[in-house]
């Protein structure tokens, strides 16, 4: 009868505990402002044919999506022309604020008449961007699609083996690194990645945040990422044909698999009566000197031998041998610089300025 007695109270007073944090679950999440969106932040879903995507409906301070996951208004039917602009983090804008994107201020200058829908996702290539049209271009109706490569990762997401990631609590876990994990540590992981929206842990990292200075960037890749060996294969390999997959799988797979993916692209665009072009959207080198020859310095080069421009010109000539009409945008960004810091100092997103500066040399396509 004791241990029962003692079992009750223990189970009241676990009752009552859960139902107190619940109701201060409750009051926190009415007090706390809006989440600030970061890189961390929980904004995935699984995508049954790429693995991932960006998720519908999101309410970040600053970053926000339609119901089909697009960092964009709904489905314009009245606009007479409707982009579906597809990329990766540079397209989507992760750095910025949805009114600061460039796809935005492309559309807060060109009326009512032209709808353009951000449909960018971090960590898409063409493959993923193929998927992306598959299942946009119905609800879009696009008149226009367009293709922003960036000339870094691209070309090694194109390589990548298909369902790299996994969707996690909204977030993106390398399927490799997790599976090699224990179970008891998938299970632990999984618990915390969904845990962490929860308004009283997002309290105490405000609080953590508020009393702790900011993590200074930091890449064991050089400046900006820049000195990793594949985006110095990418600037130095005068035919990529000839990149050794032993040494640089991801980028020799990729070169190989980008005219075929691109050919598919071209079809869909055909398909959904839709014209096509592909953005090029060089390395920060093209268009910041200072980082140029910081690289150079780490390389124990001159600045003037990194052909900064090389993976820009090797996909114009794979994508018009395929008659896909290309613009590049690494003069107009090199003309502007460096007048602009055009990318964020820690990393090769588009600042502010970048996104203003692409915008107003994106608007030329428009006409």
């Amino acid at each position: 009868m004791i241990e029962m007695r003692i079992l009750r109270k223990l189970a009241i007073g676990l009752f009552v505990a859960l139902v107190v944090l619940a109701i201060a679950e409750i009051v926190v999440r009415g007090l706390l402002p809006r989440e600030a969106f970061s890189s961390s932040s929980p904004i995935y879903e699984i995508d049954d044919a790429v693995g991932f995507r960006v998720a519908p409906n999101l309410h970040f301070d600053g970053f926000t999506t339609n119901s089909f996951g697009a960092r964009s208004g709904e489905p314009d039917a009245a606009a007479a022309e409707r982009i579906l602009v597809c990329g990766d983090s540079i397209t989507l804008g992760a750095e910025v604020k949805d009114n600061e994107t460039f796809c935005s201020l492309l559309q807060q200058n060109a009326g009512s008449k032209l709808q353009i829908v951000n449909a960018g996702c971090p960590g898409y290539g063409p493959i993923e961007e193929s998927a992306a049209i598959e299942r946009l271009a119905p609800i879009v109706r696009p008149t226009r699609i367009w293709i922003c490569f960036f000339c870094g990762n691209d070309y090694l997401d194109a390589g990548q083996p298909d369902h790299t990631y996994l969707v996690i609590g909204g977030r993106l876990v390398a399927r490799q690194r997790y599976y090699e994990t224990s179970a008891a540590a998938r299970f632990f992981k999984e618990i915390g990645a969904r845990a962490w929206s929860f308004g009283l842990l997002r309290a105490a990292r405000m609080l953590a945040g508020a009393r702790g200075a900011a993590a200074e960037f930091r890449s064991d890749d050089g400046p900006c990422g820049m000195d990793s060996t594949a985006i110095r294969v990418l600037l130095e390999s005068e035919d990529y044909n000839n990149i050794d997959p032993a040494k640089e799988p991801f980028v020799s797979r990729g070169w190989r698999r980008i005219p075929a993916e691109f050919t598919k692209i071209r079809e869909q665009a055909a398909r959904f009566g839709a014209r096509l072009d592909v953005i090029v959207i060089p390395l920060p080198i093209v268009y910041d000197p200072a980082l140029r020859a910081r690289l150079a310095k780490l390389w124990k080069v001159a600045p003037d031998s990194i052909d900064a421009a090389r993976p820009e010109r090797m996909l114009n000539a794979a994508l018009e041998k395929l008659n896909i009409p290309v613009f590049d945008a690494g003069p107009a960004l090199a003309a502007l610089a460096p007048a602009a810091q055009l990318h964020e100092p820690s990393d090769l997103h588009f600042s502010k300025a970048g996104h203003r500066a692409f915008a107003r040399i994106l608007a030329d396509r428009l006409k």
